[in-house]
């Protein structure tokens, strides 16, 4: 599945992917098209593998688990979850934080 939301200060699309590990979500790969604040800036973030440029946009590989999925939203940035082809508008509720777990 994947995450995605408009960037605070790059004002561009991040595309955050996840995988889903004997009950635990590991990211995988993170999407964007500008460095800024809170942006990666290369592969020496938690457990990045590699980075690469393709078609314009960086891409850093992971292997990161992630304890605690918390998707704080806000309908200016464009909050979506894309899952098994569906994408679901986060937004259609109230601005808040959503805990994203597996079951």
């Amino acid at each position: 599945f994947s995450l995605s939301f408009i960037h605070s200060v790059s004002k561009s699309r991040v595309v955050d992917v996840y995988e889903i590990r004997r009950k635990k979500i590991i990211q995988i790969r993170a999407y964007f098209s500008d460095h800024g604040a809170g942006l990666p800036s290369g592969p020496d973030e938690p457990g990045g593998i590699k980075w690469e440029k393709q078609g314009g946009q960086f891409v850093l590989f992971m292997d990161r688990p992630i304890p605690k999925l918390v998707v704080r939203t806000d309908k200016n940035y464009e909050n979506r979850l894309k899952i098994q082809g569906r994408v679901v508008d986060l937004n259609q509720w109230e601005d808040q934080a959503l805990l994203l777990y597996v079951k």
